[in-house]
């Protein structure tokens, strides 16, 4: 017997409009910014391409003059309920901002922040 996953669209955006994209879909916009955290995370990187039930197609274009390229983003998932849950509760490692302005703590539980929301 073979089995195989539906997986679901739920976002799609250029590489400068991906993170607003997913931020807007799974709630946690308003947490995010309210908390100043993209100055320390990317919200693609540090916290859904390491989530489960997400996949992430990248596809690079140019346009074929300066300033008309980037990578598109497509991100799929299996089980969109649970990501949302997910990325809710997901702890986050460091980014490759310098340790120097990120809060102290950050790397333990970054998106408790996230988990306890109003």
């Amino acid at each position: 017997m073979t089995f195989f996953m539906k997986f679901i669209k739920i976002a799609s955006a250029d590489d400068d409009m991906i993170e607003a994209e997913l931020l807007s879909w799974s709630g946690l916009n308003e947490a995010w910014l309210d908390h100043d955290l993209g100055l320390y995370y990317d919200f693609l990187r540090d916290v859904v391409e390491g989530s489960y039930h997400v996949e992430v197609e990248k596809e690079s274009w140019d346009a074929g003059f300066p300033g008309r390229s980037g990578v598109w983003h497509v991100v799929y998932s299996d089980n969109p309920r649970e990501l949302k849950k997910t990325l809710s509760h997901r702890k986050c490692p460091p980014s490759q901002t310098p340790a120097t302005l990120a809060p102290p703590g950050h790397d333990v539980a970054i998106m408790k922040v996230l988990y306890y929301r109003a």
